[in-house]
């Protein structure tokens, strides 16, 4: 925090130093280009390398190319549900014993789904990468899938959706945003799934969901960090290497969303302590040049309590309690 009573030499230094900042002159200063490496395994597994020392610590992340997207029509939820299930076990790997084990060496681990992938991913001391890549290698081959296992996992989602989802305030807003600004999209239905699907699925069908989209040829792993090069890839070779090739065949074939001509509006009435209001406009995908604008401009008028909107509606006008966008 800068000192009121600074004296004003210096704070005429330190405005100085902030104009030449954002001068044009520096405006074209671009960070250094990231230095990785990419390497393709014969099963298909595709392998990100970027090493970097300046810290004794290495990142790994595990992504399967799997989302909410991907779900069935009346089999919502399955990726989500994976999510938790790829830490019950695996042939050399104890339920909850994948996370403990990263926990008792010092390093953090976590996993989350959204509409497009499911992602794990672990930050550890860097001379721990082979048991991390280890322990991945072993359940993205030997998963346990049990009737059991499956039976208490769904309770499990079960109840997360009960607590974030239908037991709170607003709870339901994304769902209702989502089914009514698509009409055929996969986007359609949310990550977390409907209660209605989760219980009409059965063992089977979530292994054949596994089984598809759990393979290595729909999977990337990135490894950041402290770690040799040719050490690194001797590891993801003499462990992921022996992951069986998947002979399954990912069909990325989605229904196209039609532009839209006009306003969908929808009023819902519930049991809600406040009245809430959402707008939504469709922008365009990311890695589109204008995807960056686009974000940039979200950022300045909904990110936080000093965004434009949180300013004019909360703090000026006072008709809001909080706005906020995304």
């Amino acid at each position: 925090m800068m000192n009121a009573y600074l004296p004003k030499k210096l704070l005429s230094a330190v405005a100085f130093c902030v104009a030449l900042t954002l001068s044009p002159v520096d405006a074209a200063v671009r960070p250094p280009r990231m230095k990785y490496e990419l390497i393709t395994l014969p099963n298909g597994l595709t392998i990100v390398l970027s090493p970097d020392d300046s810290t004794p610590i290495v990142h790994v992340e595990v992504w399967y190319h799997v989302g909410s997207k991907d779900e069935k029509t009346g089999r919502t939820g399955f990726a989500h549900l994976f999510e938790h299930m790829m830490f019950k076990g695996s042939k050399n790997v104890e339920p909850e014993e994948h996370a403990s084990m990263l926990a008792s060496i010092g390093g953090q681990s976590n996993a989350y789904t959204n509409d497009d992938a499911t992602v794990f991913w672990q930050t550890v001391p860097s001379q721990y990468l082979p048991l991390v890549l280890w322990m991945e290698a072993d359940r993205m081959a030997t998963l346990r899938i049990d009737k059991t296992t499956f039976v208490n996992e769904r309770e499990v989602v079960k109840e997360e959706r009960r607590l974030r989802v239908d037991n709170q305030p607003f709870g339901r807003l994304s769902e209702i945003l989502y089914d009514t600004f698509y009409t055929v999209s996969p986007y359609k239905h949310t990550t977390i799934g409907s209660m209605k699907d989760l219980d009409a699925a059965s063992v089977e069908d979530v292994r054949d969901f596994h089984n598809t989209f759990y393979v290595p040829h729909n999977a990337t792993i990135a490894i950041v960090g402290d770690f040799d090069m040719v050490q690194a890839k001797e590891l993801v070779t003499k462990y992921f290497g022996r992951v069986p090739k998947s002979d399954r065949v990912i069909t990325r074939e989605y229904p196209r969303e039609k532009p839209s001509t006009s306003e969908r509006r929808v009023t819902v009435n519930e049991a809600w302590p406040l009245p809430a209001v959402i707008v939504a406009y469709p922008i365009t995908y990311d890695g589109n040049p204008d995807s960056y604008p686009l974000h940039l401009t979200s950022k300045i008028l909904s990110d936080g309590d000093s965004s434009r909107i949180y300013q004019s509606l909360v703090y000026e006008k006072g008709i809001a309690l909080s706005a906020f966008g995304g």
